[in-house]
C-alpha cells in the first residue's frame, strides 16, 4: 500500500461496515476492485523461479504422483521428468 492507500483505507473503516456492504455491492458486480488503483496500491514484486524452487516443489510433488500413479496407474513420468531436476 502506499501512503495515500493506507490513509484511505483508514478512512473506509470509520464507515459503518452495513454501509460499507451497500458502497461496495456496485463495485463487486462490476469486479472492480478498488485497492489495485496505483496511487493506492504498489504493484508486487515479480520474482523468477529459481532451480531452488523446482528443488523444493519437487520434494514434495513427486513422493505423491508416484503415489498417485501406483494408486490409479495413471503414468506420471512426463511431470515428474519436467522437474529436471536431477
Amino acid at each position: 500500500m502506499t501512503p495515500a492507500g493506507n490513509a484511505f483505507k483508514a478512512m473506509i473503516r470509520l464507515i459503518p461496515q452495513p454501509i460499507r456492504n451497500v458502497l461496495a455491492k456496485p463495485l463487486q458486480r462490476r469486479s472492480l476492485n478498488i485497492y489495485d488503483l496505483p496511487i493506492i496500491s504498489i504493484p508486487g514484486e515479480l520474482v523468477s523461479l529459481t532451480r531452488g524452487h523446482y528443488e523444493i516443489c519437487a520434494e514434495e510433488v513427486i513422493p505423491d504422483l508416484r503415489r498417485f500413479e501406483e494408486m490409479t496407474g495413471f503414468e506420471t513420468s512426463h511431470w515428474q521428468d519436467a522437474f529436471d531436476i536431477s
